[in-house]
């Protein structure tokens, strides 16, 4: 599990399936939330 912030995000942008079920990201304004491999466009830091 990655716990600095900015490790996360890296694994985000890589869309990294390993690591799906270890964090989530969301989106406050949206309401939603995905897990790192979603194709989602990767929201802002």
């Amino acid at each position: 599990m990655l716990s600095d912030p900015q490790s996360q995000y890296e694994a985000i942008q890589r869309r990294e399936e390993r690591l799906d079920g270890s964090f989530l990201t969301a989106v406050k304004t949206t309401g939603t939330y995905c897990r790192p491999s979603c194709r989602a466009k990767t929201p802002g830091k």
